[in-house]
């Protein structure tokens, strides 16, 4: 039986992976400085795009099924959006769908939906 740095007694590879020292230390470091979730992927797009296009962007925050902008709060990661957006000055507008402009039985825009949709993209050009 192999025994770690430490004078456990290590039972199987794995088991000696888990305890030692050297592995620990390279996934902390990898672990460090590999934080960027998909979310601050996305962020660091919006912010290379509005460069790379001076400014000219604007973000039509599309409302779903149960979220807008009158009940986003209670949402974390679109309050996590909306403060992004504010936070970097981007210029942004909500694009409320109504509750009856989405499917029945799932979270799709129906045609009323996708006419809402459709309006707010034509607004969004307006201001480019």
């Amino acid at each position: 039986m192999l025994t770690t740095l430490i004078n456990r007694p290590v039972k199987n590879f794995k088991d000696f992976v888990k305890q030692s020292h050297v592995i620990i230390d390279i996934y902390r470091y990898i672990k460090k400085f590999n934080k960027s979730s998909p979310i601050e992927a996305n962020e660091e797009a919006l912010l290379a795009l509005r460069r790379d296009v001076k400014n000219k962007v604007f973000v039509n925050v599309v409302s779903l099924k149960g979220i807008n902008s009158r009940n986003f709060s209670n949402h974390t990661s679109t309050k996590n959006l909306i403060e992004f957006l504010e936070n970097n000055k981007f210029n942004f507008k909500w694009c409320d769908i109504p509750s009856d402009g989405f499917h029945k039985n799932d979270s799709h825009p129906n045609e009323k939906g996708y006419i809402t949709l459709q309006k707010c993209t034509e607004d969004a050009l307006k201001t480019l």
